[in-house]
Formats: structure tokens, sequence, C-alpha cells
């Protein structure tokens, strides 16, 4: 008998008892036999009744997690009579309520992986042979350097939002709601836009991914706006991405600054962005994936009223997706960045201001890449009291980790981690995820394995979805329909 059918029967117990002593001693009893079945269990989080699995053939039932094991989960609905077990075998997915990860630090690694999988963690070291991260989900972990495909650095010490975890607090525009929000993403099937009113610092960073089904990317940025209903907006800056090519504009006076264009919104389907702003003196820098774009000054600025908002709308009929939301203060400086502007295009093959040959060697080389965009070529050493430590032909040059973009990790010879029988693909709610096999379940944790990583525990209250049969190749079409 598990313990929570032992606690049920002595709920029994207490619905027919009349003494009030002997009530009391048994909900004392109740109460001790409910935290023995949650220390037991190790699933705090996960028995919340707003979970939910999802079967190979589509088949969904929502409830709470009583067990856990390497072949198959125990699962708990109103709609089952009694606690049932599943066959992972069967499960396509398995859905835990997500709670908002902490931040680390005043800085954090995104490390991608050259098999797909990305990892967020706090920089600990860094050697020929591997990089280790303190992870909020894993503890310390070593990841295989030859399997890095490229690695960026963010600033978390002054974060003020990171998500989407919901629509809570974000509100629409339009006749109908056109975006809704799944799997740590808000995702567009039509014209209209999604907002938050109060979010952005006066001098903000605004970094964000963007997914596109079709030929290009056909999405609208609009900061500092006072009403996020409003579209569209009379108020604020608003950045128009569409086609391969970029234009900021005034929306209050309606004048353009300036425009640009980058292949890479053609050729590819997703990228990421990053929009610095001062709405205190009409300071706008553009990167698209690390790169510099575009750097503009308002001529005409006025210090006009201003809001706070943020919104992203979707062009067109075909889908958008928006994730990886992060809104940190920034510190305003664009030393080093493109001269301010008009809006010339820029040519996104590297850095403003960085000849072609000079980038093709960088990526030859380990460095650093800084938050202007410049680039600090050779042999990373240490990591020091928050500073990385890079030997270069000019001497040693030590830099803080906060000040960082990038560090070129990419392996000579790289490799790919292999697919083996057991592995599942775990998201994390700081938004990582991996894959490795599920080797056991130890009090409440994943024990997993990796080529990528070695072997590490994972707590389950990290957890906001896992999925089974990865290289089932008749699941894919759901896989993919379910991401859009």
């Amino acid at each position: 008998m598990t313990p929570i059918d032992t606690f049920f029967r002595v709920m029994e117990r207490l619905r027919g008892s009349q003494h009030h002593a002997k009530t009391s001693a048994l909900w004392i009893d109740a109460l001790r036999l409910v935290v023995l079945c949650l220390a037991m269990t190790g699933f705090t989080r996960a028995l919340a009744p707003d979970a939910e699995i999802r079967f190979a053939n589509d088949d969904r039932l929502t409830g709470s997690l009583e067990s856990f094991a390497a072949e198959r989960l125990v699962w708990i609905s109103p709609a089952l009579e009694k606690p049932t077990p599943f066959e992972l075998s069967k499960i396509l997915e398995l859905r835990l309520p997500g709670n908002p990860a902490p931040v680390h630090g005043k800085s954090e690694l995104v490390l991608n992986l050259t098999n797909g999988d990305v990892v967020r963690g706090g920089l600990a070291m860094v050697n020929d042979k591997v990089v280790a991260l303190e992870t909020l989900f894993g503890g310390r972990m070593e990841f295989n350097r030859a399997m890095i495909a490229d690695a960026r650095i963010e600033a978390s010490s002054e974060i003020v939002y990171r998500g989407p975890t919901g629509l809570d607090g974000w509100r629409q525009t339009g006749d109908s709601d056109v975006w809704t929000y799944g799997r740590s993403s808000f995702r567009s099937s039509g014209v209209g836009g999604i907002g938050r009113d109060d979010l952005l610092p006066d001098v903000c960073s605004i970094a964000f991914d963007a997914e596109w089904k079709g030929d290009a990317c056909s999405l609208k940025v609009v900061v500092f706006s006072e009403n996020v209903t409003t579209e569209p907006a009379n108020s604020g800056y608003e950045l128009t991405i569409q086609r391969g090519n970029f234009r900021l504009k005034n929306c209050a006076s309606q004048n353009y600054l300036g425009s640009g264009n980058a292949q890479v919104l053609v050729v590819a389907d997703k990228a990421h962005f990053e929009i610095r702003a001062n709405r205190r003196n009409g300071t706008f820098c553009l990167f698209i994936n690390e790169r510099i774009a575009e750097v503009w000054t308002d001529t005409g600025f006025k210090n006009d009223a201003f809001g706070n908002s943020l919104q992203f709308v979707s062009l067109g009929s075909q889908s958008q997706r928006v994730s990886a939301i992060r809104v940190s203060k920034w510190d305003g400086v664009v030393d080093g960045a493109a001269e301010a502007r008009a809006g010339a295009a820029v040519e996104m093959q590297r850095p403003w201001g960085t000849s072609l040959s000079t980038v093709k060697k960088a990526q030859r080389e380990d460095g650093m890449r800084l938050a202007n965009g410049d680039f600090v070529a050779g042999e990373l050493t240490a990591i020091e009291n928050g500073l990385v430590v890079t030997k270069t032909r000019l001497g040693e040059v030590k830099l803080p980790v906060e000040r960082l973009r990038t560090l070129a990790l990419r392996s000579t010879s790289p490799e790919r981690a292999i697919r083996r029988n057991g592995d599942i693909r775990v998201y994390f709610t700081d938004g990582s995820h991996l894959v490795f096999r599920l080797d056991a379940v130890d009090q409440g944790r994943l024990v997993g394995s990796s080529q990528n990583f070695g072997r590490a525990l994972f707590g389950m209250d990290s957890i906001e979805r896992i999925e089974f049969n990865i290289y089932d190749p008749a699941l894919e079409p759901m896989r993919s329909a379910e991401k859009w």
C-alpha cells in the first residue's frame, strides 16, 4: 500500500470518528502521512492537480504524479478509480506545473550543444576538455567541450522579467485572441498583438527568440508605448522586421530613424534578437544572433510622455513563435558599436567595423566577444572571482564575465552525443533542455547520463516537461503539430 492509499484510509476513519481526542490524534497521524508521502516520493510540485500526461495515441489525462520509475509511472486522476501505472513506452510526454526559476548570480552562460540541447548556468570553470556550469537543476555539471556548438553570456543581475510562463499579465489586441501560450512560448495564428504594461525600465535590454513559418520573419516589436491595446501605437518606438529588412519608427512623430537588412532573416526560420533602448535620449541598438545590426539615435527626440510597455505584433497569417523573453536593465553604453546614424543597411556576416578575414580567424580561435561587439582572441586560461582570464598575443587579459557576450568555444573536431535507448528530453523551468538516458529515479530525482555531461541528478522541482520515445519517427508529426 502506498502512503497516499494509507492517507485516504485514515481520512475515512476520521469521517466516522466521534471522540474529539481520538479525532485530533487521527488528524495528526494524517498530516504525518502527508509529509511522509511527499518525502518518500520527492514530488511535492508534481502532485499538483494541473499536471498532464499525453499518450502516444494523443489521449490526454490530467492529474498528478504518484511515483516514477525508469520504465513506468503511476498516475492519479479523478478519471481513474485508483492510482494507475502506465508504461513509458506508451507515453509521448509528461507536463508538470511550471514555476519561474530564480536567476543565476550576476550572469549566466548559455551553451548550445551539437545535438540541439541548450543549457543555462553560472560559469564555473573552463579548460581544454570541459566547461563547468553551476546549474539550478543539476548542480555543478561539466560539459564536454567538443560537444559545444557555441556559447553566449547573459547578464542576469538586473533582470526584471524572464518568460513567458503564461498569459497572465499579457493583453492582446484585435477582434480575437490570436496568441496562445504553450511550451514556454507565445505562438500566433494570425494578425494581432500581445503586450504587457509597466514592464520596461527607462534604459533596458529586451532579448527574445523568434521562429516563423513561411519564407521570412514578419514581426513588429513596440517599446515604450503607453497602452498595449492601442494598435497601431501612437507613442513609443516601433521596430518592424519583415522579409529580411528591419526599420525603426518613432510612433508619436511617425518619423523613421532608419532601416537595414539581414540575410539570416530570409534564409533561416529562427533568430535571436536583442533590442537595447534608452528612452531618456532616444538611443537604440539592434543585435541579431549576437551580432550588432544597427545603432540609431532619434535626432528629433523629445522627452515627451512615454510608457513602459512591450508589445509583439504578428504581421501575417503565418505563425510566429516568441520565446526566451528577457528584459533587463542596460547601462546605456554603446562604445565600440556601430556609429549612431540614420540607418544605412548593415552586412550581417560580421560585426560592424570588423573585416571578414578577422571574423573567419576569430571563428577558429578561442576568445571572447564583448558586449560592444568587439572580439578578443586568445586562449581561456582561468576564471577568477568573476573574471575571465585570457592569454592573448599582447599578454594576459582579464574581463568581468558580465561584460562579455560570447565565448568562442567551438572545437576543431566537433562531436555529437550518440543516441541511446532510454533517452528522454527534459525541459527545465529556467529554459534549459537536455537529452539524456534515464538510468533510474532515486528519491524523487532523475538519474541520467549522456556523453555531453556524464552522469547527473535532476530534481523534479526544476522540471517543466519530459518527452519520451524521442527517436520514434511515427511520433514526430504529433510533436511538430504541438509546437505550432
